[in-house]
């Protein structure tokens, strides 16, 4: 839709350049969107380079430190719980269980029967 209401001839001049051109605006408007795409893409590539190199070496040091972890986390999955590998426990209780007269007494108080 955008290019079938913008077919007026635009005039584009380079400044420094003897370079002019007549095309529709249209045209001027998705050209600049994608020499702007481009050169975006273009002068982002160093950064992620980077951190796609940063992730790879995070990735293979954490892969190093993983064994080492194994006899703490097997310790923790194994019922020790967190105090043998920290310290301190920071689990909580197990909840109580109700037994069968309490649980009597409370469905024959919500019923209002004896």
């Amino acid at each position: 839709m955008f290019a079938v209401a913008n077919r007026a001839p635009v005039t584009v001049s380079l400044w420094p350049f003897p370079f002019e051109v007549s095309l529709p605006l249209f045209m001027a408007v998705l050209g600049a969107l994608a020499l702007g795409l481009i050169l975006g893409t273009t002068l982002s590539l160093p950064a992620r380079e980077k951190m796609r190199r940063r992730a790879w070496a995070s990735e293979k040091r954490t892969g190093k430190l993983t064994p080492a972890a194994k006899p703490a986390i097997s310790k923790a999955e194994g019922g020790a719980g967190q105090a043998d590998v920290i310290g301190t426990s920071t689990a909580l209780p197990r909840p109580r269980r109700a037994d069968s007269r309490q649980s009597e007494n409370r469905q024959s108080a919500d019923t209002g029967s004896p």
